[in-house]
């Protein structure tokens, strides 16, 4: 081997390795607890007891989280096959269909389930202040929201031009 074609190999395995350890595994990482979050949860000021218990319902809500998560992904890839058949049955897409949507009812119920959980385990104190954070967080998320959908000024105008354009559009005429 030249002296080039080495370099020329080692250039494109260095460039190989960075792109590989750039991706990472895959995998995304949630934060742990935000600072927010963590102050949040001490501004509450709870017990011991009331920490203990709010562990246990949470390990196992995820508990059953993953369980109905893997029923509800298998329920949707037995739906695929039914798609997928030569010749598909209605009925039994149907069923499936409904399957799907009572298992994803199910866990919705669950969750719900959980935060009445969590709020039987606090005072009515500790009820009122997690009511606020959560309506403070709300109208944060909507204004930010609301923000992202309103359009520039010129893009307004180019919608009002368009919106002039076919006015008098009809569909079925030719």
């Amino acid at each position: 081997m030249t002296i080039r074609t080495s370099g020329i190999m080692f250039l494109l395995l260095t460039l190989l390795s960075a792109s590989a350890w750039a991706q990472g595994s895959g995998r995304v990482q949630r934060p742990r607890m935000t600072e927010g979050r963590a102050e949040f949860l001490k501004e509450l000021q709870l017990t011991d007891e009331q920490k203990k218990e709010m562990l246990s319902i949470r390990f196992q809500a995820q508990k059953q989280f993953i369980a109905q998560r893997a029923a509800i992904a298998t329920a949707r890839l037995e739906l695929r096959q039914l798609f997928r058949a030569p010749s598909p049955d209605q009925s039994a897409i149907e069923k499936k269909v409904k399957e799907v949507s009572e298992l994803r009812t199910k866990a919705s119920l669950a969750r719900i389930g959980q935060l009445f959980s969590f709020r039987k385990i606090l005072t009515p104190e500790q009820r009122s202040k997690v009511r606020d954070r959560i309506g403070q967080a709300l109208r944060t998320r909507r204004i930010g929201e609301m923000r992202k959908r309103l359009p520039g000024p010129e893009i307004r105008e180019r919608i009002k031009e368009r919106m002039e354009r076919f006015k008098e559009f009809d569909p079925f005429e030719r």
